[in-house]
């Protein structure tokens, strides 16, 4: 005997069968979106990196969790860097220029770089050492 349903029954039955494809469409949309997110944001990291000269063994210990904690380390590492390189940068360059040389097979000595370690260790997402 064939079974009857009455339009409540009908409506409730197909009520169910739309929600339960709207929620699997709704996580596959989600999982594509994240993967497009991750996608992205390795691109960013990369494209970022070799812009700015700096080398890919760096990202590793960079906050790549998304990109504006990527581009606040990339800028606290950059900062630091110039900050302790560009005195000696700058004293090679003007003993370059005033014509003082280095004896042959000596390297000129850097002084030594102050300690920025807190600076990259906030850009590298580490807590301080004290």
């Amino acid at each position: 005997m064939d079974k009857t349903f009455t339009q409540a029954e009908l409506d409730q039955i197909i009520a169910k069968r739309v929600a339960e494809e709207q929620a699997k469409h709704t996580k596959a949309l989600a999982e594509m979106q994240a993967d497009i997110a991750k996608r992205e944001l390795a691109h960013h990291t990369k494209t970022t990196m070799a812009a700015k000269n700096l080398p890919d063994w760096l990202l590793e210990g960079l906050n790549a969790g998304d990109k504006e904690a990527f581009d606040k380390s990339v800028s606290l590492v950059e900062r630091h860097l110039k900050e302790a390189y560009e005195p000696y940068l700058k004293k090679a360059i003007d003993d370059r220029l005033r014509g003082t040389s280095i004896p042959k097979g000596t390297h000129y000595q850097a002084p030594p770089a102050p300690d920025k370690s807190e600076g990259i260790r906030a850009a590298m997402g580490l807590q301080s050492k004290g």
